[in-house]
């Protein structure tokens, strides 16, 4: 088993606040949290709250192996950025128009985020 550290948790701060600024989600506000989350299985978890735009992103202090802590916090940052998408899906009164422009916003976000980073090559 693996215990996530203070200086684990610090980098995966910084890696979360950095991938909240490369995918343009600045309209939300991230709280993130070290704690134990009595699961071995999950090395993170994320709440979010998309009426409010508000999300608590969680590294857990006891993992059965060393994470990637690059890799989860843009895992975990995704689950952010796809939110809209998936709380209108789950809503029982959801229009067609309300899932196309959900999704036009998410794919334009995506292109235009891309489109930056292959420009700067």
């Amino acid at each position: 088993m693996y215990k996530t550290t203070i200086k684990d948790f610090d980098m995966f701060t910084k890696m979360v606040f950095a991938y909240q600024d490369l995918f343009e989600l600045n309209n939300w506000d991230i709280d993130t949290d070290h704690s134990d989350l009595k699961n071995l299985g999950l090395e993170g978890r994320c709440y979010t709250d998309v009426k409010d735009h508000v999300a608590t992103i969680q590294l857990n202090k006891k993992i059965v192996i060393k994470p990637d802590l690059n890799c989860l916090a843009l895992h975990e940052v995704m689950h952010i950025f796809l939110s809209p998408v998936k709380s209108l899906a789950e809503s029982r009164w959801v229009s067609e128009e309300e899932v196309y422009q959900a999704h036009e916003e998410e794919v334009t976000k995506l292109t235009n985020i891309l489109i930056k980073k292959f420009k700067r090559r």
